[in-house]
């Protein structure tokens, strides 16, 4: 889903010498006699590539008209003077020349545009730390001397020296996803991620472009070489007096004329204030401290070099149809003689379609992306518009206003007796019957408070000193000014504790002391499900008016609450996970009865229902633990510490002391796959040793442990028959067992020895228990069914795929923007109505068709088939997907405050008003967690709308941080999950990881608010997250080992072939048995675009792991065993890096990195390159990169698993690498079908009446 596997792309068509440019001098008479009365010589110089105007300037204050009369200039910026001494440039050891074979990290292969439409497309780069120098003298020379290049008046020879990495148009809309982790070890590590670069001749120099879409003029400047455009950065420290000077001029001018086509009414005092760098400055201003360390003034406004430069300019865009000369800043700046020449009407320059600005992309006949350029405006519903206009722009409400009923609401409304001092009275009324010294009121100066009020107090000190500098935080500050004022609570009991007269406190939050912050409303309180504390009366304040929302209701409209003694409260929120939930009356019921009947306070019982929960408690035959119960003969988890790989136990005895087990004996089983990875270790694996996670082994060892040591149940038998097998493995904590050995420490598989299954013995009762429930459970999904569910944004299904396989949900719609993506969907789900359209489109059109509008008929965007209607609301239980995430993601450094894909999320929600589904879930990339709003005001800016938005739908919402990893997936995906669910239906938990993942950040996340999101863990109320899980990661070679092996054929283009490198082929050709596959592009590869088995081959073993049994489940042959093909060097360089994890080319980190069979794909990514951003695509045992399906294993889709495209040849294995790498792993998919499951079957427990779901 990330915009940056795709390489920016800009037409190449000019000559390659100098003396070959064209300057279309019959042009450029035309426009300088038009100029004649403006200026004498203020020349103009057209970009002969541009299909709209880029402007260079020469300027000359003293050639003005001697007529026109500028204001009077300020002193001179210091940056216009450039140095006057000769400097050198000294190239270091580490700068790569520019060729047709060099390639930027992160950059498509040059290889993909050969024999195609695009053979003369080049790619766009940036160039930071950079310097300009003459190529024979390498002296250093003013960035404006490269004004020359376009008039070609002199022969010297230019070029460029710098960092480079590939530019990501913040403009397009298609491309892939990438993972946030990727790009925090690139930052830790600058350098990882950048090439130095000597560039070729520089041929070109352009500066304020016109962007071709938005008609907005471009602040970039750019130089074109034999090989790419580069956007010029930052200069180097030696370079940036020569650079500075023209920079300035630039920025001003571009500032100007982008303020003044935004405000035409814009004034010269506003444009002066507007340079002045304050916390909200838009990033185009405050760069000026980044490149000249100070800020623009006023003296750069009035320096005549600059006047010149902006008059010159502001003609030049005249051509463009830009004209601003009517704006009141101009005329200050100019003059009134100047700005009314400036106002005549010129004819604009034809140019021809050929000629392009770098952001401009040629027509690539690449049909994904002619689709997915097109964009429509957010469409919005009234209550999630009400919220998404209060935090970004372009937003469109659409449908009906819900009535708004708060006002009539007959909840309690108290006069408003104010407690401004002590008070002089205090009396206790209605004592508490059988219990001396509690009461059910008290009269305080008159005013009578009773249990279950609702109290504002004086704010005392918080013991939870994170809590407390939330609240004094600015952006935790409501516009309600009670919320900032007070603190509020319910009395859930009154007492007298020594002669001091107090209460019982639940407390309430306000909505903007929750990581809401900015984004809450203002008149909501939340109350607190295990925040509780005694309180001296003398504390209260007054009484506080608080409505219970109906569930069915939605949130009010802030504008229609005029007092702020007004407040609703609806959700609870749970402090440690930041989540807002409702309890079901028969979970309040459950908590309360840990409380005394006249010490009643849901708190409390929370918090002693987590202290039994936690205690390990004497139960008939066994002890509890953790909601559990255990038995003598039962299987059970036990960790060895935090984070590592349950030993799986069977409990022997256990010790018990007043009432509590504080010891308990087992026996542990070892594990068959830590004896597969001792003897499987390294590169060449033995042939035929296959891995099973749930297989067992008996061993004599006996431990003894503590009972918070026991991490959960699992269930063993003993069993030899595979299919027998197969289906009981099926279920998560299922093992088997039929193998022996003398200890734990086997290190051959020669140690095992069978074991009869009359030594097995186990709890039959637990076991009969076991089948007895997941018999119920199977009745109670075939009596209900699924969930009838819609997935937006689906791209190529990895998310309903697994939410389907859970057998909880079953897909029967789906929304995709992109044909091949959609057409992929449709060819796998074929029971899917899938539609080729936009979700704005989609909803606009449901909306339209209840409201009896009588709609036009949805048409799909690739081939302009009409479409079936869209589900009415009633239709749809359950509404998931992940919108675009470019736009959040770390690695998009060109971020916009009116990127549309940023507001996608806000239309994803709609559809929540529109259908009101019983669930909702929203997946993205981590860096959502961070993305601001507002200019960058409004701190993870995202996540606080997604919070909003549903708790104002009076939805239950929850979100967490989830490694695929931790539920199967062989691969480092973290992805942030929002689960949201009515409040007549159970909320559900995050799934409890499977897999033992030891990634670096599987971490907690810090909040707006300062607290912390701790990751999901099996022990549910520990304060120190145990990361532990039962099963080891998914390795590379547990995914993707039984496939057919080939190498590339190294074509010794380079480098010669010596006889170790003919006597290694023939090993690895005549021994291993691996074949050899050209990847070379070339003419002749034209029938065969591929790399690899590109047609449909066999298998060459049988499944080797559970995971590529589960792959390979209803598959006959393989499909898409491919790579792409490369030019000569970056085969070369590929196939001669060492044959060891870890090793590379050049011996640097970051760069063609081979993957370690025994780990991980460290990610998915979009794009399949040897020097794709750190590069470890590199098969682990085999001289090639990754093929196709080998990146659909690391995504967990099946084999069967059809990906098309509707682009042919090479275009094609692009999108297929595209829907792979943008899906949701469907392991972790899976994960959360299961763990909706579950809450599914709260349901059912608790209403066995409950009508089942509509089938259509």
């Amino acid at each position: 889903m990330s915009a940056h596997s795709s390489s920016s792309r800009k037409r190449l068509s000019e000559p390659e010498s100098a003396s070959e440019l064209e300057l279309e001098p019959e042009s450029s008479r035309t426009v300088k006699k038009r100029r004649k009365a403006l200026t004498r010589s203020l020349s103009r110089v057209s970009d002969s590539d541009a299909s709209e105007e880029s402007t260079v300037v020469e300027y000359d204050a003293s050639m003005l008209d001697e007529t026109v009369q500028l204001p009077q200039k300020g002193s001179e910026p210091k940056e216009l003077v450039v140095p006057e001494e000769i400097l050198l440039y000294a190239p270091p050891d580490d700068e790569y020349d520019e060729d047709e074979n060099f390639q930027v990290i992160g950059e498509t292969d040059p290889a993909d545009l050969s024999g195609s439409d695009d053979s003369e497309g080049v790619p766009v780069r940036i160039l930071t730390d950079f310097v300009v120098y003459e190529s024979k003298t390498r002296q250093l020379v003013p960035i404006a001397e490269l004004i020359n290049v376009n008039h070609a008046v002199n022969n010297k020879n230019y070029r460029a020296s710098g960092y480079v990495k590939h530019y990501i148009d913040e403009d397009q809309y298609y491309g892939g996803d990438t993972d946030d982790e990727d790009e925090d070890d690139l930052m830790s590590n600058p350098e990882a991620c950048l090439q130095r670069i000597r560039s070729t001749r520089i041929r070109k120099f352009t500066l304020h472009d016109i962007r071709q879409r938005s008609r907005l003029l471009d602040d970039k400047l750019y130089i074109l070489t034999n090989h790419a455009w580069y956007i010029l950065d930052r200069p180097s420290e030696q370079y940036a007096p020569f650079f500075h000077g023209l920079w300035l001029k630039h920025r001003i001018t571009h500032l100007l004329v982008s303020m003044a086509m935004a405000n035409p009414r814009l004034t010269y005092e506003g444009f002066i204030a507007a340079l002045h760098i304050v916390p909200d400055s838009p990033d185009e201003v405050s760069i000026a401290l980044t490149i000249i360390e100070r800020e623009l003034d006023e003296n750069d406004v009035q320096c005549d070099e600059i006047k010149c430069y902006i008059i010159a300019t502001l003609d030049e865009l005249r051509d463009d149809g830009i004209r601003i000369a009517r704006t009141p800043v101009v005329k200050e700046i100019v003059g009134q003689e100047l700005s009314y020449q400036l106002m005549e009407q010129t004819v604009p320059a034809s140019r021809s379609r050929a000629q392009r600005p770098p952001q401009s992309r040629s027509s690539s006949n690449d049909i994904e992306k002619e689709v997915l350029k097109h964009r429509n405006k957010t469409v919005t519903t009234a209550v999630v518009g009400r919220v998404a206009q209060q935090l970004f722009e372009n937003i469109m409400v659409t449908g009906e206003i819900p009535d708004e009923d708060m006002e009539s609401d007959d909840g309690p409304h108290h006069p408003s007796v104010i407690h401004v001092a002590n008070p002089n009275s205090v009396r206790w009324l209605d004592p508490v019957r059988g219990h001396p010294g509690f009461y059910d009121s008290v009269a305080v100066d008159g005013a009578e408070y009773s249990v279950g009020d609702a109290v504002m107090v004086v704010p005392g000190e918080d013991e939870d000193a994170t809590r407390a500098r939330c609240y004094k935080h600015q952006p935790s500050q409501s516009t309600n000014k009670l919320g900032n004022d007070y603190w509020f609570c319910i009395i859930r009991y009154f007492f007298e504790d020594h002669g001091i007269k107090k209460f019982h406190a639940q407390w309430f939050t306000h909505s903007s002391k929750t990581l809401l912050q900015q984004a809450g409303h203002s008149h909501a309180l939340h109350l607190m499900l295990c925040d509780c504390s005694d309180v001296e009366i003398d504390a209260i304040s007054q009484k506080c008016n608080v409505r219970d929302l109906p569930m069915d209701n939605f949130q009010p409209d802030e504008s229609n609450l005029k007092d702020d003694n007004d407040f609703h409260s609806g959700l609870l929120f749970n402090s440690l996970d930041s989540s807002f939930i409702r309890l079901s009356d028969p979970e309040i019921q459950t908590l309360l009865t840990f409380c005394d009947d006249h010490k009643q306070c849901l708190a409390c019982g929370f918090k002693e229902r987590k202290s039994n929960f936690t205690d390990s408690r004497a139960i008939r035959d066994g002890f509890s633990h953790n909601d559990v119960s255990y038995h003598v003969g039962d299987f059970a988890y036990i960790s060895t510490g935090h984070n590592g790989i349950y030993q799986i136990g069977q409990i022997e005895q256990f010790k018990f002391s007043k009432g509590k087990c504080v010891e308990v004996v087992t026996r542990h089983f070892g594990r068959y796959d830590d004896i597969v990875r001792k003897v499987c270790r390294g590169v060449d694996k033995p042939k035929g040793v296959s891995y099973d996670e749930r297989r067992l082994f008996h061993s004599p060892l006996l431990e003894k442990t503590r009972p918070d040591n026991i991490r959960g149940q699992c269930f063993v038998v003993h069993e030899t028959e595979d299919d027998e097998i197969d289906a009981w493995v099926a279920y998560d904590d299922h093992y088997y067992v039929h193998e022996c050995a003398d200890s734990l420490d086997v290190n051959s598989f020669d140690d095992l020895e069978p074991w009869s299954g009359n030594k097995f013995k186990h709890c039959v009762s637990c076991h009969e228990e076991r089948q007895a429930h997941l018999a119920r459970r199977a009745q109670q999904l075939q009596r209900y069914g699924p969930l009838r569910g819609l997935e937006l944004f689906s791209g190529a299904g990895g998310l309903g795929t697994g939410l389907d396989l859970s057998g909880f949900v079953e897909t029967r719609y789906a929304i995709e923007f992109s044909p091949g993506a959609a057409r992929t969907y449709k060819k796998n789900h074929p029971n899917v109505t899938v539609y080729n359209q936009c979700t704005n489109v989609c909803l606009q059109y449901a909306i339209d068709a209840a409201e009896g509008k009588n709609p036009r008929p949805l048409k799909s965007l690739g081939d302009k088939v009409r479409l079936p209607a869209m589900p009415k609301p009633g239709e749809v239980d359950f509404i998931y997907g992940g919108p675009p995430c470019q736009s959040f993601s770390k690695m998009n450094h060109a971020k916009r405050e009116d990127d549309i894909r940023s507001t996608l999320v806000c239309n994803m929600i709609a559809y929540v008003e529109f259908y009101r589904p019983m669930y909702f879930l929203l997946e993205n990339v981590g860096g959502i967690l961070d993305h601001s709003l507002k200019e960058k005001t409004i701190a993870s800016g995202v996540v606080k709308f997604i919070h909003a938005a549903l708790i104002a739908l009076n939805y239950q919402i929850g979100s967490n941080v989830l490694h695929a990893a931790n539920y199967g997936a062989p691969q480092a995906r973290r992805r942030v999950l929002f689960f949201a669910a009515r409040q007549d239906v159970p909320f559900p938990e995050f799934p409890i990881p499977t897999h033992f993942f030891p990634h670096a950040r599987t971490q907690r996340v810090k909040l707006p608010t300062g607290a912390y999101l701790e990751p999901v863990g099996r022990s549910k109320y520990d304060d120190q997250a145990d990361l532990s899980a039962p099963l080891h990661f998914v390795t590379i070679h547990e995914a993707i080992g039984d496939l057919p092996p080939f190498d590339w054929i190294n074509p010794h283009t380079n480098i010669s072939k010596t006889a170790t490198d003919s006597k290694v082929e023939r090993r690895r050709k005549d021994e291993l048995g691996i074949p050899s596959f050209s990847a070379l592009t070339s003419k002749a590869t034209s029938v065969d675009p591929y790399a690899g088995f590109s047609k449909p081959c066999r298998y060459t073993s049988g499944p080797l792991s559970r995971y590529q049994k589960f792959m390979r489940k209803g598959s006959g042959k393989l499909i898409y065993h491919y790579t792409k093909r490369f030019t000569d060097i970056v085969i070369e360089r590929t196939v001669n890096v060492p044959l060891r994890a870890g090793a590379n080319h050049f011996g640097k980190s970051s760069y063609t990195i081979r993957l370690d069979a025994d780990l991980y794909f460290l990610t998915a990514m979009t794009t399949m390159l040897p020097n794709n951003k750190t590069g470890q695509v590199l098969h682990p045992s085999q001289k090639r990169i990754l093929t196709v399906r080998e990146c659909a294993r690391a995504q967990g889709f099946p084999d069967n698993y059809e990906f098309v495209s509707v682009n042919a040849d090479r275009k094609a294995i692009n999108d297929q690498f595209r829907q792979i790498g943008n899906a949701v792993p469907i392991p972790l998919a899976l994960a959360l079908g299961k763990a909706l499951g579950e809450a599914m079957f709260k349901m059912w427990d608790a209403e066995p009446s409950r009508a089942a779901s509509p089938v259509l």
